[in-house]
């Protein structure tokens, strides 16, 4: 009886105290809410996904999974393009499917669908598994050269790709993992503050108080276009309200040290006629991209200009230079009399 007793009393002074307590908390960080410039959370609505939650994670990319596996339908969505747009997160932030192919249907007189199916830190072993795991024949690929190097001669398969050549099972864990943690944080953002230990030395407070949602890449569900980039302080992507847009500056090198200037090679010719694709190569300039040289095997090629491109980091455009360098593009691929033919049946 006198545990029973305890207990009652014990949970009956808890609750209250600890719904006090967060109440406390909340009202707290409503006001600091408040105070922070719009759009106050990543927008996740309609025809969109989150591609990218918390950078710290290792199932925080889950464009690798849903690519090479097509779950969710994005095998189908890739399979059902007539023109896919390869490369790194410089093609996910620079280029979009969606006006490609508003651009390509009005030349051509009949619907061209694109998709962008660029993947950060993409490669040619990464792109090949993803050609291979989907079967994809018979279709025209642009391909960006940035970082666009062979794999050594017998290496090991991309080390989260491999995870996932079991079962389709690893990769619903992997993406509704990322999902849930991103809806989850979302819920609690503006309703209460995530509380850290700090040093006093470094941030003078025992406890910091931050937002509960993380770094945050929205794309879009029927032709991968990135949509948005969000990290706490606000947006990054399509509008950078942070700093002053950087124009392409060519005396800094940050890929120096990489071989050829950060510029990579063309794909063998053997895998293009196993899978029978049409490559198109370019290269979105970007910070010190003029210290490579494009290879001479890598045709035909459509270059693009680097005049009037702003980015955020050097690198990756903002949403008005993806305009840009769209249109760059298609009107290159006009000039050197190019054609997207419809893709094959799947």
């Amino acid at each position: 009886m006198k545990a029973a007793s305890f207990a009652r009393s014990f949970w009956g002074a808890l609750l209250p105290t600890a719904v006090v307590f967060l109440l406390w908390l909340h009202l707290i960080w409503k006001h600091d809410y408040l105070k922070l410039s719009p759009p106050v959370r990543p927008p996740v609505w309609g025809k969109s996904y989150v591609a990218i939650y918390d950078l710290s994670d290792d199932h925080s990319n889950v464009d690798y999974y849903l690519f090479y596996t097509g779950i969710f339908g994005f095998g189908q969505r890739i399979k059902q393009a007539d023109l896919l747009l390869f490369g790194t997160s410089h093609v996910q932030f620079g280029l979009s499917a969606q006006q490609l192919a508003q651009k390509l249907s009005a030349a051509d007189g009949r619907p061209v669908k694109v998709f962008n199916a660029a993947v950060i830190g993409s490669s040619q072993d990464m792109i090949g598994d993803i050609v291979g795991a989907n079967q994809i024949h018979d279709k025209t690929t642009i391909f960006d050269l940035f970082a666009l190097n062979a794999p050594p001669p017998d290496s090991a398969p991309n080390f989260i790709l491999r995870a996932l050549s079991a079962h389709d099972l690893d990769a619903y864990v992997h993406v509704g993992k990322c999902w849930t943690d991103f809806w989850r944080d979302w819920l609690l953002d503006s309703l209460l503050p995530s509380l850290h230990i700090g040093n006093p030395a470094h941030h003078g407070k025992i406890i910091l108080r931050r937002r509960f949602l993380k770094y945050t890449v929205i794309r879009d569900w029927n032709n991968g276009d990135a949509i948005a980039f969000w990290i706490p302080s606000g947006p990054v992507y399509p509008n950078w309200n942070l700093h002053a847009k950087l124009p392409i500056d060519d005396t800094f090198h940050p890929y120096a040290t990489s071989p050829n200037g950060g510029i990579g090679r063309s794909f063998q010719s053997a895998f293009l006629q196993a899978q029978h694709l049409h490559a198109i190569y370019t290269l979105l300039p970007f910070d010190g991209s003029n210290l490579g040289i494009v290879p001479s095997d890598a045709r035909p090629y459509v270059p693009i200009s680097p005049e009037g491109l702003y980015t955020w980091d050097g690198s990756h455009y903002t949403g008005e230079s993806r305009a840009i360098a769209t249109e760059r593009l298609f009107e290159g691929m006009g000039k050197l009399g190019l054609k997207i033919e419809p893709a094959s049946a799947p």
